[in-house]
């Protein structure tokens, strides 16, 4: 799930870098993009929404999408619904 920690150790950053404030967005490597993925749930109506977002090293946005989806199941479904459309933008 994301957010839960790297799934490459080998790419952390210091240890600095891990003990910011929850929330702040760390920015790639130079020359890399980093997709940020989120959604939502409405579980009563079984709607829900995801949303990604591309940023470069310096933090400008290179790519923004959101998508509803309907018939979902779960918190869990819509994100990883919004972790597969983030997938399919960066390939």
């Amino acid at each position: 799930m994301k957010g839960k920690g790297p799934s490459r150790p080998e790419t952390t950053r210091s240890k600095q870098a891990r003990t910011r404030a929850p929330g702040t967005w760390v920015s790639p490597p130079d020359g890399w993009v980093k997709i940020n993925v989120d959604a939502s749930f409405v579980a009563a109506t079984g709607c829900a929404g995801t949303g990604v977002v591309a940023r470069d090293s310096t933090g400008k946005i290179k790519l923004t999408a959101w998508r509803a989806l309907f018939n979902c199941s779960s918190a869990v479904e819509a994100e990883a619904q919004a972790c597969v459309e983030g997938i399919r933008l960066a390939i």
